[in-house]
């Protein structure tokens, strides 16, 4: 489903959609740091959008010697 380091896009109740990276799961949710704020999102998996997962991420960055 969602790994730590993915990159994702996230609806919000009040801002509207964010993009972030998920950082860790816990019981009430996926917790994802913002790209541009620094205070930490909790959302549900219904709530998120995988924009680039960290598998892909780390294979391309294999594949460019990095």
């Amino acid at each position: 489903m969602f790994e730590k380091g993915d990159l994702v896009k996230v609806k919000t109740k009040h801002y509207g959609k964010k993009h972030g990276v998920i950082v860790k799961r816990g019981m009430d949710g996926w917790f994802i740091q913002p790209t541009d704020h620094p205070r930490t999102i909790i959302a549900r998996a219904e709530d998120i959008e995988v924009l680039v997962p960290i598998a892909r991420h780390n294979r391309v960055m294999k594949q460019l010697g990095l």
